[in-house]
């Protein structure tokens, strides 16, 4: 009974969030479509919390996560052959495509998160999988709206998405380094310079994270990277006695 409550919730959350307030930002208030597009990804990130606290043990998360996959991919796979799809959301491909794997990315990211980073490792925890995942929808959310609205200056290092900004990527390290402050602060109530410096660490490695992925895979390469970050900086402490 519990797990099926918290599978509705979920389900009433993705509709609302993701399916809702998407079509309704592009419709009714015509906002732009980076706007729309970074709301879907923010939606995804904040469910992170229904994953993490809807379903005991870990293990059932997961295997509710893997099923969730399984029916948005082949949801959306066939509502993007419909007229309406393109009216209701926002897709940067032509023949579609950019949600379903963006969902596939997000959500296999939330399975490895949940699993290793927060249960398998001996000083995982919650508040890595919930700063990491928040890490990635706030700060990839900034950098691609202050990127593309005020950049104009594309990256020129060797490797780099060419079509990122110097400006998107100054901004994501902010956003990143405020989110992540916050998160390690009230989240979890780490000492204030432990919580500084990891903020600083993480941040910096995000957006070298960001800026080197390309084709949508920041969104599963930018959460690992910052928990990873994260989770060596917890194990260092431990291990000098200070947490």
């Amino acid at each position: 009974m519990d797990i099926l409550f918290g599978v509705l919730w979920t389900v009433l959350y993705f509709a609302v969030v993701l399916l809702g307030l998407s079509a309704f930002l592009k419709l009714v208030v015509r906002a732009p479509k980076e706007i729309v597009r970074k709301t879907q990804h923010l939606g995804y990130a904040f469910s992170i919390f229904l994953f993490m606290y809807l379903f005991e043990p870990w293990w059932v998360s997961v295997l509710v996560l893997l099923g969730f996959m399984a029916v948005i991919f082949l949801s959306v796979w066939g509502f993007e052959r419909t007229p309406f799809y393109k009216r209701l959301l926002v897709d940067r491909k032509k023949k579609g495509g950019e949600i379903k794997v963006s969902a596939v990315l997000a959500l296999s990211s939330f399975v490895i998160l949940i699993a290793v980073f927060g249960n398998v490792l001996p000083h995982g925890s919650n508040v890595i999988v919930a700063t990491s995942v928040m890490c990635w929808g706030v700060g990839d959310a900034i950098a691609a709206v202050i990127g593309k609205r005020f950049g104009n200056r594309n990256l020129s290092w060797p490797g780099t998405d060419k079509k990122k900004t110097w400006t998107g990527s100054v901004s994501m390290n902010i956003g990143v380094f405020i989110v992540a402050l916050i998160m390690l602060l009230f989240y979890n109530g780490h000492p204030w310079w432990i919580a500084l410096l990891m903020a600083a660490v993480v941040s910096a490695v995000a957006t070298f994270a960001e800026a080197y992925a390309k084709n949508g895979w920041d969104t599963l390469i930018l959460p690992l990277s910052a928990a990873t970050t994260l989770y060596l900086m917890t194990w260092l402490f431990h291990a000098l006695g200070v947490m």
